[in-house]
């Protein structure tokens, strides 16, 4: 299997994909251990001392083989990461009824937390000398030095927890915690967070034959957070290739900060919790306020100063939203029930601050003009970049090559943040047999198709081929009577009259000749969530073996988009995380799930 001959495209050839699949692998190898060891003593009826040490380590090697492409020769990739982290705890954990209504419990302790990562990186140059021969060693040329880095992280916490309760009806629970990072400079480096919820439970005092239970519930939190390793002093980058005999080295481009502050998360929630006719009935709500403060973030600097970012304390982010489930039972009858359970949540965020004299932060760029920003009074996660130019609503075409006009890259298009996202659970049992279906959707929200945008251009969808208004191929040359004619309206407001050439990936539709929102798609979609039949043993039948309980289940997960608006892709495949969200690169088709599952209790 060889090389693929395209002679439409401008380079002749391409490299089969499938000679790529063949030919291309990647493997990692991992081993892990998990454990823990944990000793308690009771020192009284009401206080307990206990002691934990837990250990999380792994190593791994990561390969990468390529064979000889088109354009770039064999390389040959391994990475080798080994990483460890240990906690240490000691609590002291107690429960006291101090009066026969009164009870008080909690705990106090601490936790040292050690953590170590250490990598190294080195690659081949050049190619190989030695065909299929995967080792550093077979490079052709000199391979550049090993990339190694090596983090050590301490965070040292003290905490404790007070609960109060009184008569089953009345709770207060307090909380703080101070912690001492290594990530953050000597005199920032110990911060307190607290936390504060009340409840009353009313249903305590109505005694109602329709109210099974409520329960009011208002908290108070912060939560402080350090920053990455290595972001407070500068350190030169040593060159992977020498200079002559003389080493190299550089300053990174991002200019660290030795003077950064603790990031923390301030949150407030007010719910309530209910349930109606003996359980048959539950509803439940919560309204929540978020702000993150302080947040530690690289931004953009003139490159005049020799770096192209900072590090720096910025910005207020604004998070408020409800969260609602319903649950009932419609139907139990003769050993037969069907419950629903629906849940229903709503998050407007808003960047209520910045960067001092800064108003936007470009969060990321992608393939075509098209960016992710915060910006100061607007929604977090805002896409940017050009639109249509409109006379009476309609697109502008441009009269000498047949292509839309397109505005700058400034323009608000949208943001990646859904309007609502919801769910509805139907479970059918009967005896000892369940039923059970997810439905989940979502209702707004934006999301760019990089592969869209590329995929159009290079003419992989059907947009770009077939027949045009004259019933001719749309690829041929204008002149042969192809091409095609876009909708749209000429400068002067007249309807358009010239075609565009679709022979070759310049043509309107594709990047970087079409405006970006064209590949900007509405995210909202429903979905199969999940399936699952189960079925639960007779009791008198798995006892003779020594068994408490047996369920077999069949389980079926991500079963059927039933509807969607963006094209070719799942809307929630490869979508990143954390603050580069709502976008689409390089996607795979989604999978469907199937699974057995066999519960046992001894």
């Amino acid at each position: 299997m060889t090389k693929l001959n395209l002679t439409q495209f401008p380079n002749g050839t391409i490299d089969n994909p499938y000679y790529v699949i063949e030919n291309n692998q990647q493997s990692d190898d991992r081993n892990r251990f998990v454990g823990n060891a944990s000793l308690s003593y009771q020192l009284t009826d009401w206080l307990e001392v206990y002691g934990r040490v837990a250990v999380d380590s792994y190593n791994y090697i990561m390969e990468e083989r390529q064979t000889d492409l088109i354009r770039v020769p064999a390389r040959y990739n391994i990475r080798n990461v080994a990483f460890t982290e240990a906690n240490y705890d000691l609590m002291f954990n107690y429960n006291k009824d101090i009066t026969e209504k009164f009870n008080t419990s909690g705990v106090f302790g601490t936790n040292i937390r050690r953590s170590k990562n250490q990598s190294i990186y080195n690659s081949t140059s050049g190619g190989l000398i030695v065909k299929d021969l995967y080792a550093i060693n077979n490079s052709v040329a000199n391979p550049p030095a090993a990339t190694e880095t090596f983090t050590k992280i301490g965070v040292n916490g003290y905490f404790g927890s007070l609960s109060l309760g009184y008569d089953k009806t009345y709770y207060l629970d307090v909380t703080g915690r101070v912690d001492q990072s290594s990530t953050l400079p000597e005199k920032n480096n110990t911060y307190f967070y607290p936390s504060v919820a009340a409840s009353f439970v009313f249903s305590e005092l109505l005694h109602s034959s329709v109210l099974s239970f409520g329960k009011l519930r208002l908290n108070y939190a912060e939560v402080g957070n350090d920053a990455q390793a290595q972001s407070l002093f500068d350190v030169l980058n040593k060159s992977a290739y020498a200079f002559g005999s003389a080493q190299r080295y550089s300053v990174n481009d991002t200019k660290n900060n030795e003077n950064l502050k603790l990031e923390s998360t301030r949150s407030w929630e007010a719910g309530v919790e209910t349930s109606f006719l003996n359980g048959r009935v539950s509803y439940n709500a919560s309204l929540y306020n978020t702000n993150t403060l302080n947040q530690i973030m690289p931004v953009s600097v003139t490159a005049a100063t020799g770096y192209t970012r900072k590090y720096v304390n910025a910005g207020d982010v604004r998070n408020r939203g409800i969260e609602m489930t319903l649950s009932g039972k419609p139907l139990v009858k003769q050993g037969f029930s069907w419950t629903i359970d629906l849940n229903w949540s709503m998050n407007r965020s808003k960047v209520m601050s910045l960067y001092e004299g800064v108003n936007n932060l470009n969060l990321g760029n992608y393939s075509t003009d098209m960016s992710l920003n915060a910006t100061a009074g607007r929604p977090f996660g805002e896409w940017r970049g050009s639109d249509f130019v409109y006379l009476d609503g309609k697109p502008v075409i441009n009269q000498t090559d047949g292509k839309y006009l397109k505005s700058d890259a400034t323009s608000v298009l949208g943001d990646m943040n859904p309007d609502w996202i919801g769910g509805l659970m139907n479970t059918f049992t009967y005896k000892n047999l369940s039923f059970k279906f997810l439905i989940d959707m979502q209702t707004g929200g934006d999301i760019f198709s990089e592969d869209m945008a590329i995929g159009t251009r290079n003419g992989l969808y059907s947009n770009t081929t077939g027949l045009n208004e004259l019933g001719n191929p749309m690829r041929d040359p204008i002149s042969a009577g192809g091409g095609l004619l876009l909708d749209g309206v000429a400068p002067d407001g007249t309807v358009n009259t010239i075609r565009t050439e679709m022979r070759d990936r310049n043509h309107a539709l594709g990047s970087p000749s079409a405006p970006s929102v064209m590949f900007l798609y509405d995210a909202s979609y429903v979905k199969l969530r999940e399936v699952s039949l189960s079925y639960t043993l007779p009791s008198k039948f798995v006892q003779r073996y020594g068994i408490f309980g047996a369920q077999v289940s069949l389980i079926g997960a991500n079963l059927w988009i039933i509807h969607k608006n963006l094209p070719y892709a799942d809307p929630e495949a490869g979508i990143a995380g954390g603050t580069l969200q709502g976008f689409q690169s390089g996607v795979f088709p989604s999978t469907r799930n199937f699974g057995f599952n066999l519960k046992l209790n001894f």
